[in-house]
């Protein structure tokens, strides 16, 4: 049972890590980007060539980051800052991204699947009576490290009160010398660079296939709307929630009973909670 457990923790970090970078860009310009999962799988991809060409994993990482950063930010630059803060055209713009980077990935890598190994091995360890993979605790450990981090950042720093004023009120904040369209710049590179760099973790946890991407968008945004919208720690909350309904769905029932579940959870919360488990209600004046 404790295995079962883990196993679906270790899954569910991967749904949490996803979902945590679609809150970035969130709590910074309201604007959910739907391309982050397709960071990921290129992410995947640009590992298992790099890995072929026998670079170091740490340059690997830096290398990832900072084309990330560069592709995200200018995404932002040329498909989000013209919409002038349209959400419905952003969503569009973003939705778009993604769409174009399956199909550079499939000019540039084809339909076949690749494989890629774990950088620290195959090994397993034992905790509270069950056997978990190192890839598994690696994946854990970057979402719980991103999801208290963030979460303090947000609430206990002055990025996150900058943050916070940029999205209760943009004309007061920017009145006040706030550059939004660098605050929004910033989060879409980070978001990104994170995304593409967690290639060398992920690629080996998932494949590297375009297949997983639909399911890895499903799940990264169904964990944010069940933990809650702007939350990071409700957002790793509703991953690795994710993640045991999987795990427990495919063990007793069948993998198809695992979608089945995880919208009639989300359909469940959302009726009760609109915002979420852990998200934020917000006050409106009449």
């Amino acid at each position: 049972m404790m295995t079962l457990i883990l196993s679906g923790l270790g899954v569910g970090a991967l749904y949490a890590t996803v979902g945590i970078l679609l809150t970035i860009p969130l709590v910074r310009s309201g604007i959910v980007n739907f391309a982050i999962p397709f960071y990921v799988i290129l992410g995947n991809y640009l590992t298992a060539s790099l890995t072929s060409a026998h670079w170091a994993v740490s340059l690997i990482f830096v290398a990832l980051a900072g084309l990330g950063f560069l592709i995200g930010s200018a995404q932002e630059l040329l498909t989000v800052r013209p919409a002038r803060g349209d959400h419905d055209t952003t969503l569009v713009t973003t939705i778009g991204m993604g769409v174009a980077l399956e199909g550079f990935i499939l000019a540039c890598w084809g339909p076949d699947p690749r494989s890629v190994a774990f950088f620290g091995g195959n090994g397993t360890l034992t905790v509270f009576g069950g056997r978990i993979q190192a890839l598994d605790v690696c994946l854990i450990g970057i979402a719980a490290i991103l999801a208290i981090g963030l979460h303090v950042a947000v609430n206990h720093t002055r990025w996150g009160f900058v943050g916070r004023a940029a999205m209760t009120d943009q004309v007061a904040a920017m009145l006040r010398g706030i550059n939004i369209p660098r605050l929004r710049t910033v989060a879409f590179g980070a978001a990104a660079a994170l995304a593409v760099a967690l290639g060398p973790i992920s690629g080996p946890a998932m494949g590297v296939a375009l297949d997983p991407a639909l399911q890895l968008v499903v799940y990264s945004v169904a964990a944010v709307s069940i933990g809650g919208v702007g939350s990071f720690a409700g957002t790793a909350v509703g991953g690795f929630a994710l993640g045991l309904v999987e795990a427990f769905s495919a063990r007793y029932l069948s993998v198809q009973w695992a979608t089945i579940l995880v919208f009639a959870i989300l359909c469940t919360v959302l009726v009760i909670k609109p915002r979420g488990l852990f998200g934020a209600r917000h006050l409106r004046s009449v």
